[in-house]
Order: structure tokens, then sequence, then C-alpha cells
């Protein structure tokens, strides 16, 4: 009795010592909703199978989520499920309006209900109304109504589809109200008696029991070896000791018991590391402790949408480890209420980004947007205050170390200037436009450097005060951050760098950028100490600054830091580790995230911890004992290094369905044995159930999911299909995937997922034969075989008659024949002796045409070297063009193409035409146009473009005798003419058809030509146009005929086209004339070095000529 006492007195004393509640924060936590799973009304229990996939009962049947997609089962007997439970092999147990049972599995592997109670008892044979549990214990599944308790003897055995287990009844004395398990004893509440046990198939009230025949129950925790928690709706929670025959039931005072009274409890679970978690009607979930304690609370306030708690759900076995709850008209949730990460939101009083953390004389303060906080921890919950309200932002920290005394002043640093802080009340020290940094010097512990939006500055603090600013002379930047080194003073500056002064009153800092290897990109340059060196910390990655001031990359943590691709945010070291904040404009890079770095033994990374985080840029982190406060873009965050979560723990892959060939079923996802009678759940397809499928059913379809439920959705998948392929497929989010036209043979499908953690599942497997087709079988071959022998059999016979009939014939052919051939014999001799008196007289023909032909070919190279002579020689055209090329490639001996120049006056004259035709005729035509523009310029003076041309055209047609009639000759010439005079540096141009093409500035202008010919046309205008247009030095001209651009060739048969040309010319422009040429000639050259479609190399179609001339 004595003791008794004391371990009161001792839980009332230590709950009235106060604790404060979700001091930590809250777990994430992920809500469903009936746009999930569909209509409901009502939900009431919830389990999980040994695959993990999760079943909840509800009014309108059973909802299952396998971590990819909800699925709906209607039970026929009974719509509502009131409870739910799994036993140690994996069979789930239901139990429903009038009806109870298990699900099994069908034929194709369907989930089915299978009444235990219409095996046993007809449909309205007992009325028992809803079975509200359902609970194994004592190797015994009982389900309980209020008016009825049943119960079956583990496992259970079934005859074709039948149980042969007895079902045993106990009817209540009054009714029952509520039942659990607890060390594997089942215990059930009876009103107006107690709490009870099972025995010998009757009810046996426990010692002490009748203290609860008018106290609800709804908890029972085992609390230790010999004792159990309960919890009642009336007064709250007991602790029974079910090892004593009397005194065994004792109050078990929690801090704020009556709180926990009003609520309405209705429901729990035991947790990890002696913690409960109790669901209430009325305020939500409560996390106790053995102690008493209220560790955690969850409800409208923190964290959850309802307060009105109908079913938990907790294995601590469960690889996810949540706590699944559902509340009514809210949805389905689970908490992640064993992770070691917890967030902070809006319940708590903070709202918006992080900028900086510091614990100062025990008080934690924050930076948040234009908020300076601290966090309330002598309140009943935690709590964020404002104790700045200027509404403008605020950045950094810094705890200021007062020289020559061990007192400090914590400075924080805003967009209006510099503040102090004692406890709740800020004050102003410095009036500076956005100050972004604060650092205390080293040498010169009384400096305080300030970089602002302003530049860089200091101000000393002696005797108690602050000294006037000092600013940094002729150095406007917005500093970000600065370094103090012993060789240096380093600044990092928005949008530019990094500048490095060798002391403040240094006036000719370093400006480290692209010119010294650092890559600007991004807008804020951070700067760090890490192993004896400075570090840059940028948007482009890590760099250290050697010893020359020039930025290297700093690949200690890995080349894929330092590669300019990737963002660096922070980079801190604390806890004998590395934490760096990456990012990256692709959130899907496995990069973008918190991670850290263990050093010792060697360099590990770790970023597993933080994949449960936003996918955002972490702003600050702050150690604080054995919590790490992290400030992300989205929210804050706290880290308790003293949760050791197990990543590691396997979880499963399920095939859910397989679809054949009409999208029939072939598989829906459950594998289930029948041993002796005794149907056991399994993970993996037994060799019975291995399909063989005809060859028709090739075409299958594989869906998926991993029951792992921490952000099921970034969960990826792998899968291969052994027999088609070994190669295992990339990981994606992909979740199913279809074969078609599989051949005959044995197949394996497996497919594995990963999760956030990186943690790879177990492999599903599905084997299935496809049959041949019934003409590839070996009795299809073997009749092919007999057929085959038949049919050469006939071919054989009807061949040998064919024969004989045709030799008969062919011997009376053979004599017709004979005698035919004495006859033509003769008529041969005569023709052959006729035949070689012909064959002379060809080749008398032949010797004479030979003849005739050199002297032709002779009188055509005289006709090449006469037109050569009459071309400009090229001495004359250096002497009066100066910086030119001329392109003339015949495509014959002589050219129809010509070109001509002159001088006079002081101006130059240049022409470059192409007469109709090529070869002798088009020589011809350009022999004509050469002398008619001797006459017409150097002999009759006329220096205008275009009377030129008009001159020209009439001579032409003149000499052709052109009158335009019916079927007469159309010969003249296209032509491009320019007169240049340098002195005035102008330019004359009038052309027939063809343009001339000036460059200027790496720019082309096409100056046009008319449209008419030199020549007879019956469009043609009075006058070619002159075109007057002032020159520059550097000019470049190209006058030319159509043979380049029309010059077939290249890998899709087609011309080289004026885009080509001029795009030739603009690559080449810079280099000097005779260059640009050489790269004329070799594209040509390429692009005539292709095969037609004939596979003939390409020849040159036409005569070719193009003139450069430099200005």
């Amino acid at each position: 009795m004595k003791k008794n006492i004391l371990f009161i007195l001792f839980l009332y004393l230590s709950s009235a010592v106060f604790s404060q509640v979700n001091k930590n924060g809250l777990p994430f936590v992920t809500k469903y909703t009936d746009k999930d799973y569909g209509e409901v009304g009502q939900l009431w229990a919830i389990t999980r199978d040994n695959r993990g996939i999760m079943y909840f009962g509800c009014n309108y049947g059973l909802k299952t989520y396998d971590g990819r997609s909800w699925k709906t089962y209607n039970n026929p007997y009974s719509t509502i499920i009131r409870s739910l439970n799994t036993d140690k092999k994996g069979l789930v147990y239901y139990g429903a309006e009038n009806d109870f049972g298990v699900f099994l599995a069908g034929k194709s592997g369907e989930l089915e209900f299978h009444s235990l109670f219409r095996d046993k008892f007809k449909a309205d044979s007992v009325n028992f109304g809803s079975v509200w549990k359902t609970v194994i214990a004592e190797n015994r599944v009982y389900y309980m109504s209020f008016e009825k308790l049943f119960y079956v003897d583990l496992p259970l055995k079934f005859s074709g589809d039948s149980l042969t287990n007895e079902i045993k009844i106990i009817p209540p004395s009054t009714m029952f109200h509520n039942s659990f398990e607890v060390d594997d004893v089942f215990y059930i509440r009876e009103w107006e008696k107690g709490l009870c046990t099972v025995e010998n198939g009757k009810l046996k009230l426990v010692p002490g029991g009748e203290k609860f025949a008018f106290l609800r129950i709804y908890v029972m925790f085992p609390y230790d070896k010999n004792r159990i928690l309960i919890g009642t709706r009336e007064e709250g929670f007991f602790l029974f000791d079910k090892t004593k025959n009397k005194n065994t039931v004792t109050p078990f005072n929690i801090e704020n018991n009556q709180e926990i009274i009003k609520s309405a409890i209705y429901t729990g679970t035991k947790l990890l590391n002696g913690k409960f978690a109790v669901g209430t009607l009325a305020d939500g979930i409560f996390v106790i402790d053995k102690n008493g304690k209220i560790i955690n609370h969850y409800n409208e306030k923190f964290g959850l949408p309802s307060q009105y708690i109908l079913a938990m759900y907790y294995n601590s076995g469960n690889p996810d480890a949540k706590l699944w709850y559902f509340s009514q008209d809210n949805g389905i949730f689970n908490l992640d209420i064993s992770g070691n990460i917890t967030k902070w939101d809006k319940s708590f009083g903070i709202d918006g980004i992080v900028n900086d953390i510091i614990r100062y004389k025990s008080k934690l303060y924050f930076t948040v947007n234009n908020s300076l906080l601290y966090l309330n921890t002598k309140s009943k919950y935690p709590e964020f205050h404002n104790i700045y309200s200027e509404n403008e932002n605020v950045w950094k920290f810094l705890e200021f170390k007062i020289p020559g005394s061990n007192k400090t002043k914590l400075l924080m640093a805003s967009v209006s200037g510099i503040f102090e802080i004692k406890d709740t009340l800020v004050s102003k020290i410095a009036d500076i436009n956005n100050v972004r940094v604060l650092t205390q010097s080293e040498h010169y512990p009384e400096r305080l450097y300030i970089g602002s939006d302003d530049g860089l500055a200091y101000m000393n603090y002696t005797a108690g005060s602050w000294s006037e600013l000092t600013k940094k002379e002729n150095f406007p930047n917005s500093v970000c951050d600065i370094l103090e080194t012993d060789k240096y003073l380093a600044t990092g500056v928005f949008n530019k760098g990094i500048y490095i002064f060798k002391n403040f009153d240094d006036e000719n800092p370093v400006y480290i950028n692209e010119s010294r290897g650092l890559n600007i990109f991004g807008s804020e340059y951070f700067l760090k100490k890490i192993k004896d060196k400075t570090i840059a910390v940028t948007g482009s990655g890590l760099y250290f600054i050697n010893d020359s001031l020039r930025a290297l990359p700093f690949d200690y943590f890995g080349k894929q830091y330092c590669d300019t691709t990737t963002g660096i945010y922070l980079l801190e070291e604390f806890n004998d580790k590395y934490w760096m904040s990456v990012y990256s404009n692709d959130i899907t890079n496995p990069n973008h995230r918190l991670i850290r770095f263990k050093e010792k033994p060697k360099l590990v990374k770790d970023s597993i911890f933080a994949n449960i985080l936003p996918r955002k840029i972490t702003f600050c982190l702050y150690p604080d004992n054995n919590i790490v406060w992290i400030g992300n873009e989205g929210g804050l965050f706290t880290f308790d290094r003293t949760k050791q979560k197990n990543y590691k723990v396997p979880f499963h892959t399920v095939i859910t369905r397989i679809l054949t060939s009409g999208d029939s079923v072939l598989f829906s996802g459950n594998f289930m044995s029948n041993e002796g009678g005794f149907f056991i759940p399994s993970l993996q397809q037994s060799e019975d159930k291995i399909p063989v499928l005809p060859f028709k059913s090739n075409n299958l379809v594989f869906e998926w999911a991993a029951p792992y439920f921490e952000k099921e959705k970034e969960t990826l998948y792998s899968y291969r299909l052994i027999g088609e392929s070994d190669e295992w497929s990339k990981w994606s989010k992909k979740t199913d995937i279809r074969y078609t036209n599989l051949y005959e043979g044995e197949y394996t499908f497996e497919v594995k997922a990963r999760n956030i953690y990186n943690v790879e599942s177990t492999v599903a497997k599905y084997k299935f034969v496809i049959l041949s087709p019934w003409y590839r079988t070996i009795w299809a071959y073997l009749l092919f075989f007999i057929l085959g022998i038949l049919f050469i059999l006939l071919i054989i016979k009807l061949y040998t008659k064919k024969l004989k009939r045709e030799n008969e014939k062919l011997e009376q052919t053979v004599k017709e024949r004979t005698a035919e051939i004495r006859m033509q014999n003769e008529e041969i001799t005569a023709q052959r002796d006729e035949i070689q008196a012909q064959k002379e007289e060809v080749e008398k023909a032949k010797d004479k045409i030979e003849k005739q032909q050199k002297s032709i070919m002779d009188s055509i190279h005289y006709a090449s070297r006469i037109q050569e002579a009459v071309l400009p020689p090229d001495e004359y055209l250096d002497e009066i063009l100066g910086n030119h090329f001329v392109l003339f490639r015949p495509r014959d001996i002589v050219s129809g193409d010509f070109y001509w120049a002159t001088q006079r006056d002081g101006k130059t004259v240049i022409v470059a035409a192409d007469c109709t035709g090529h070869g002798v005729p088009g020589a011809f035509m350009s022999m004509l146009g050469m002398s008619f523009l001797n006459e017409i310029v150097n002999k009759e003076g006329i220096l205008q473009a275009n009377v030129i041309l008009n001159r020209l055209r009439e001579n032409v047609k003149k000499s052709l005798r052109q009158t335009g009639k019916e079927n007469e000759a159309k010969d003249g010439m296209d032509i491009a003419l320019c007169i240049i005079d340098k002195d005035e540096m102008k330019l004359q141009f009038a052309g027939a058809y063809n343009p001339l093409l000036l460059l200027r500035n790496g720019e082309i202008t096409r100056i046009k030509a008319d449209r008419m010919p030199i020549g007879i046309y019956l469009r043609e205008k009075e006058s070619f146009t002159n075109n007057i247009i002032d020159l520059e030095k550097g000019d470049l001209l190209y006058i030319f005929s159509d043979g380049y651009v029309d010059q077939f060739g290249g890998e899709d048969d087609s011309k080289i086209r004026s885009a080509n040309f001029k795009k030739i010319l603009l690559e080449n422009h810079k280099k000097p004339l005779d260059e640009q040429k050489a790269a004329l000639v070799k594209f040509l050259e390429d692009w005539m070095n292709h095969t037609d479609k004939t596979g003939r190399k390409y020849k040159q179609v036409d005569d070719i000529l193009v003139v450069g001339i430099e200005i």
C-alpha cells in the first residue's frame, strides 16, 4: 500500500513539472480526400496486409490503397465495413453489418469477401448487428458486436470453399461495449459487469475488472511487462496490474487529465519508445509518454483539419512507420510520427522565408521576411512572437564580442540599418541603406565590417559606444558577404563577383570575375573559410581563391558541385559534418536539395535524411544542441539528430494487375496458396499458379505499385521481362507497361521500386508461359512434312509426263530445223561477203570523220586562245581594280560567260556577262559583246552605266537582226556592269537580270538588276536603270553569272542557290580576296563531289563566273 501511494505521488509530482507540447514542431502529414478514393460515407477501420497495402472499412464497402491507386470492393452481404484486422500470416479479417469473415484471393488473384458467418449459419438465423471490433489474439479471431461475441480458432481451414472450423458464440449478460488485444490476450468490456477475458468458452471477470462496469474503455496499451494502460471516457487513465489479485487498478495521472477527459477518448495505438497516441472526438490526437506527459497534441490548431478522430493505425514494423487516422468528413491522413524532421507552420505564428537563426542568452531568434521573431518556450505550446514592426526586410544576425570583456551584443542587419536586440527590445544603432551582412574583424576586434547596398564600411566599438561610420570610397557596390583572412579582406558583391583588398584602405582591389576564373552567374557570392582556403559559394558552384588570387573549381566534395551547372547557396561546417544547400533550375536534378558530408574516416555524402524536405533552396542552418534548424524556401524545419531513422527497412513492390489481349484480366494482385485447406497469403507466385496462355493472348499489360507511403508519388520503378530482355529498364515513375506480339516461350516479369531514400524494394515476379501457335507445333511440322513429300511426288510425276511429250515434239522439230539450217548457212555465207565489203567502206568513212573532228577541235582550241587573249589580262586587272579576284570556269573549252574591264577618265568599268548558250555559240556571242563594249566605252567615251547597256542592246539587236518576229532567235546576254569612281567614292551599277552584291560591315545588300536581257524582249523598257551608290573604304562588290548558284549537287540533288552563295561570302568576308575565291572553289567542288540518283558524280552544268572587288 505504501509503495502504491509513493508511486501515485511520483506520478503527480512528475506531471506537475511543466513540459511544452509540440516543442519540436509538427510531423509531416499526407492527406487523401474523396477526390482520391471516391465516396465513403463514413470511415470506420484501418489495417494493412503483409504486402503493405492499406485497407479502409467504410459505409460503402472496402477501400484499398497501394501507393498508386485506390480500389473499392463491395461486400455482397453487407455494405458497411465496421472493423478490420490482420493476422501474423497476412490474412485480413473484416466485421460488417450482420456479417463477418476474411478476405481471400479469387482464381485470378482478385480480392474477395468470404463470409465465415454464412459458412456456418443461415443469413436470417442470427441477428447481431454491426461487428464493431475484429480482434486477433490467443490464436483466434474474435468478432464483437454489442449483442454477440463470435470467435474462431486459427488457422482457418476450408473444404472446398467452406470453412471447417467451428465458430463459437458467447452472448453478453447485458451488452458488450469494446474489446482489445494486449500481449496476445483478448479483453472485452461488458456493460454493468466490467473488463473480462475468455476462458473455456466463457467470460471471466479479471481481478479489479468491475472497476469498469460503468466506465467506458476505449484504449488499452501494454505499459510494461506486468501492467496495462487503460483509457476511459469518464475518468481518464488507469494502470491495470495483471499479476495481482487485489488493488490491480490504480489511477494514472496525465498532464491536463481533465482536458483529455473532456476531449472524449475514442481510439488509440501504441507508438515506439514508450509513447502512446490517443484519438479523441473533440480535440484531435494526444501523444503521451509513460510518465503521463503530453509530448504532442495534434488538433485543428496544430495540423489537423478536424478534431474528430474515428480510427487510428500504427505498426512500428511497417517500413514507413506512419500513424494513419481519419476524421469525420475530412479524409484519410498519415502522420510521419517516427520521422526525425518536423515542420513549423502558421499554427505556431510563423509564415515566410527564414533568413537567419540564432540562439542568444537562451532565446531563439529568427529573421523571417519583414519580421524579427523569437520562440516562446515557456507557454504550453511553442509560439513565435514578432518584436520588430518596421515592415521591412531583416537579414542576418551577428553576436558581437565586446573587446576586453566576456560580454556580447546581438546585432541584426536590416533594410534600414543595423539594430541591437536586448531580449525583446530592438533599437537602431546605425542608419544605413539595406545592410545585408555584418562581420567582426579578427585583427581589429573593436571593428564591425558592414556590407550593404552602399558598399563596404565599418564602425568601431570603443568605450561603450559606436563610432561614426567609415565608408569605403569609390566602391559603389552592393556587398552581400565579407571575409577577413591573414592576407586580405574579401567581399562578395551582388551580380558582379568578388573583390579582394589588401586591407580596408587599399584603393586597388583585385576583381575576380571570368578573367580570373570565376563564372559570373547568379546574384549572390558568399565567402567561407574551409580547409584553410577561401571558398566562394556561388550560383555556378564552389571555387577556391588561390595565392595568385585566381578562382579555381573546389572539387573536394565532388566535381558536380563546381561544374558551373549547379548552384550552391550555402556551405556550413558543424557537428563534424559539412552541410550544403544545392539548387538547380531543374528541380528533378538529384542534387537539388540539402546535402551533408561526413568526413571521417572518409568523405561520405548523405542527402537521404533531407529527402522529405521540399525540393527548394535552404537559406540558413543553425545547430542547436541536438536539433538543427533549417530555414528552407518551403518553410521552417527541425532535424532531430537523436532520432535514428532506419531508412533501409525493406518494403515490397506488388504487381497489382495483368491484362491480356482484349483487356481480359489475367491477374488481380493477390497471391494465395491453399495448403491442405489452409489459405496462406504469399508475396510470391506458387508453381501451380503459373498460367499457360494460348498464342492469341501474347499481348500483355502489367501494372504495379509500391505501398511505401512517404512521398509515394516520387517513388521510382524499374522492370524487365526475362525471356525477352535481361536488362532492367531505367528508373522512372511509370507504373505500367504493355508488351505486344510476344513469341512463344517461358517468361518472368520482374519489377522493383526505389523510394525517396534510394532504398530498393523486394522484386515482384510473375511467371507465365505462351504456347506456340498451332502452325508452329510438332504435329503441324509433321503434317507440313508429309504434305511436302506428297506434293514433290506429284510434281515429279507430272513433270516426267511432260518431258516425254516434249521429247517427241523435239525430235520432229530437230528434223525440220536441220533442213532450215542448211539453207540458212548458204545465205549467211553470201551475207558475210557483203558485210566485209561494207566494213571496208565504214572504216574509210571513220578515218575521214576523225580527221574532220580533229580539225574542228583544233579550231575550237584556237578560238579558246583567242577568247583568253581578248579577256582582260590579270596584270591589267590588278592595275585598274586593285584587290580583286576572278573565278572563271567555262563548262566547255570556250565559254559563253565573259568579263571585261577598262579604265577611262579616272573611272573603272568592270563587266560580268552571261551570253545565251555555252560552248562555241556562247563564245561567239561573248566576242560580240566584248567588241561592242570596246566601241561604246573606249571609242565613244560613254561612262553612264545604263546608257552603255542601252547602246549594247541596240548593237546586239541590230547585229542579230532581231525584230521580234515569231520563231526568231532570242539570243542575247545577261550582264552586270559597274563603273567605279574611286576619287568621288561613287559607284554606278546597271544590270540585265544579273544583280550586284554589296557587302559592308558584315551585311550583304543586293542591288537589283532590270528584269530584261541584252537582246530582243517583248516587255523591254526604254532604258536600263542607273543605280548610284556611295562607296566606303572596305566595301566588297560581287558581280557574277548564274552558273555558280545553279550548279546541281549536294546530298539532296539540289542547286547551290543564292542563300548558300551569300552564306559563303559572309563567312569569309574578313579574309583576303584570294582566300575568298578559294572558299568558293572548295564549296563548289565539295558540292559536286556527290553522286546523283544514277550513282554518277555531278558535272558542271553551265559556265561559272564570279568577280569580287574590294574598295
